[in-house]
């Protein structure tokens, strides 16, 4: 095809002469949020302002908001003729094709909206290049980081970066706003769905998720910084995928489809329909259930958001769906007259019946699935996320296929549990479980269950899980890999006390670790499932280059802060603290405490408490109480007190005050049975 007949110049000047001023507006917001904000920081003084010119070139989302709203109403003012009858029909009366006609106007648009970055990307390189030269980043960031790596951060290639990222977004906004003016007839029409469109993917895949999540047993999320979610128009705006060649060409194939598919309707559409809200008829419908399907979602998360009651969702969801589907149709219609149309919307509601239902039961046997233990190559299993290493011993396989179906087999006990802890707002004792398979061909299967806590605690599946070598190196992976020489320090800070210690000798903290080490590996399970500790031992590495944010750059050439918990069953290394004399400044000793007051709780603290609360019942006083001075029996007191989180009035429900000579009153929780022995 000669170049004539793919574009006309003459129309491509006349667009670039109308709406350069446009143009301009872009270049200054770009400039105004981009390279100036950039060049303000100039003259770094400290890293928190060095962390802002990192904002500035890729963490802002005014540039992909400014981009994708740039591109919209680019779109919008091009092909305005397409939406006026009178304009429709002389524009379309001039000897060009229909294709000609299009390409003319999408490479105008293209054009005016690539100078501005294209400028603002020059500009934006030598203020980072200058940037590097006036300040010296060894005295922001010290010897033990790579500053090759940081100095790349203000460099030129991240200015490319930045223009890959503005560009895609202008693009890709501008070609969704000439696909919505293909298939409407009103300009104000294009407008919103331009706005929309983006958006609901995104929307679609997050709701509908967040449902599955809530009513599907054992349903894992997928939404969450997958695949899926960062190919879809709107994560471009917060998502850095121009430092990725495969976001950048998926971007790429959109724009191509996109405008492929605004040129195959173009040329197919009906001129005379020209003010219509849809001027396709089989798009029609799909509008109509599309926004049917959305305003069900959003009223019923929004109307169950409220009471946490599954009544309450099925209410929203119904008035939801009733007033999409009759807005949409009045859209459509463009008069109040609709409610004839009352069997399409039973129809929606039928088929949602349908699915809702098939959901319930499991007619699929998503919730019962189990696989089997032959198939299996890999499993994930831990109670947060995933810990790098999955677990490939037949032994522990066995016993996490034995947990998985101990869960599904106390399904109805699971969701009361969980129910309970809704109404009281209560998650103590709730946990997250998530158990991923990895077939020997590959497949991938994921659950994520949340468990009482009590169910998982006394069984015998877990604790062989849990005490074997392969579970305890996965679960500790960050120590047990953890660079000695490229740690600092070790703080240790009590555990509800201002007490702290700081090993700086290179060969205590290696002695420190090996102890720590040995610990961990040989933990029984009660101890695993124990939250109560005496302190917290940090291993510090380059904390200020994470405290910044630039682990998001250099995760390879650094390490990040390891914490430890120092546990009240971690005998040897409490030994190791008494020879180095350190025991004194990490934990409370019976020494230094005056008495201790154990007294059954007047309240129910289940809910919330503070400490003030706490006071007032012990003054109030109560017949289930005693005092207690003798040191050895307090040293037994505080290795068998609950300080981690109170649980509920029928488990901790006795008060242990701890009040010190110094005049600190520390709290505590007993449950009866422990307090019986000191109460008698």
């Amino acid at each position: 095809m000669k170049l004539n007949q793919f574009c006309n110049k003459a129309i491509i000047l006349e667009d670039l002469k109308r709406f350069f001023g446009l143009s301009i507006l872009y270049f200054i917001a770009l400039f105004v949020s981009g390279p100036l904000y950039a060049y303000s920081f100039s003259n770094v003084k400290s890293k928190h302002q060095l962390r802002s010119v990192v904002d500035a070139i890729s963490g802002l989302e005014a540039h992909g908001l400014i981009a994708g709203a740039a591109g919209i109403l680019l779109g919008v003012l091009l092909f305005r003729y397409l939406h006026n009858k009178n304009s429709v029909a002389v524009i379309h009366g001039y000897p060009f094709r229909r294709s000609e006609l299009l390409n003319s106007h999408v490479i105008s648009g293209i054009i005016l909206l690539s100078i501005p970055i294209v400028l603002n990307s020059i500009v934006f390189a030598v203020v980072l290049s200058n940037i590097t030269l006036n300040i010296d980043l060894r005295v922001l960031f010290g010897n033990n980081v790579n500053i090759e790596e940081i100095a790349s951060l203000y460099s030129a290639k991240q200015a490319i970066y930045w223009f890959l990222k503005i560009e895609i977004i202008s693009i890709v906004f501008f070609l969704i706003s000439v696909f919505a003016a293909t298939i409407s007839g009103v300009t104000i029409i294009q407008g919103a769905l331009s706005s929309i469109l983006p958006f609901v993917p995104f929307f679609i895949i997050e709701v509908v998720d967040e449902a599955l999540g809530n009513f599907v047993f054992g349903f894992r999320s997928i939404a969450s910084d997958s695949f899926t979610t960062k190919i879809i128009p709107i994560p471009v705006l917060r998502n850095n995928i121009s430092q990725d060649l495969n976001y950048v060409v998926w971007y790429i194939c959109l724009c191509i489809l996109l405008y492929g598919v605004s040129l195959w309707l173009y040329k197919r559409r009906d001129l005379e329909k020209s003010q219509d809200t849809i001027v396709f008829d089989i798009l029609k419908p799909i509008f109509t259930y599309g926004v049917t399907f959305c305003t069900m979602l959003l009223a019923g998360g929004y109307f169950y958001s409220l009471k946490q009651n599954t009544l309450w969702l099925w209410i929203g969801g119904f008035i939801g769906s009733f007033l999409g589907y009759f807005v949409s149709q009045m859209t459509i219609k463009k008069s109040l007259r609709v409610f004839r149309s009352l069997k399409g919307y039973i129809v929606y509601l039928i088929v949602i019946g349908i699915v809702i239902i098939g959901i319930k039961v499991d007619l699929l046997g998503y919730e019962r699935r189990i696989p089997d233990q032959d198939q299996i190559k890999k499993i994930y299993f831990d109670n947060l996320q995933r810990s790098g290493k999955g677990i490939v011993e037949r032994e522990s396989i066995e016993s996490v296929i034995a947990i998985h179906r101990m869960i599904i087999d106390n399904k109805k006990d699971i969701i009361k549990a969980e129910f309970k802890a809704q109404n009281q707002r209560n998650y103590s004792e709730i946990t997250y479980i998530t158990i991923g398979y990895l077939y020997d061909n590959g497949k991938k299967v994921s659950r994520r269950y949340r468990v009482p806590k009590s169910l998982l605690a006394n069984n015998a599946p877990t604790k062989q899980l849990y005490e074997s070598k392969e579970y305890k190196e996965i679960s500790n992976k960050l120590l047990l890999d953890l660079d000695l020489e490229k740690v600092n320090t070790v703080n240790i800070s009590g555990r509800r006390s201002e007490k702290r210690k700081i090993i700086s000798d290179k060969d205590e903290i290696k002695e420190l670790f090996e102890v720590l080490r040995k610990e961990v590996l040989e933990e029984p399970y009660e101890s695993m499932i124990d939250r109560n500790e005496w302190a917290t031992i940090e291993f510090d590495t380059n904390s200020d280059a994470y405290d910044y944010g630039f682990s998001l750059y250099l995760a390879d050439n650094m390490q990040q802060d390891v914490h430890v918990a120092f546990k009240r069953a971690y005998s040897n290394l409490e030994k190791w603290f008494i020879q180095k004399g350190y025991l004194k400044d990490i934990r409370i000793l019976p020494e230094e405490i005056e008495y201790i007051v154990i007294q059954k709780a007047n309240k129910d603290y289940s809910d919330s408490y503070s400490s003030d609360d706490i006071e007032q019942d012990l003054i109030i006083g109560n017949s289930e109480r005693v005092e207690i001075k003798d040191k050895q029996i307090i040293e037994e007191i505080l290795r068998t007190t609950d300080t981690s989180t109170f649980s509920n009035n029928n488990y901790n429900n006795y008060i242990v005050a701890i009040y010190t000579k110094s005049d600190v009153i520390h709290y505590g929780w007993y449950n009866e049975e422990n307090a019986s022995k000191y109460l008698r």
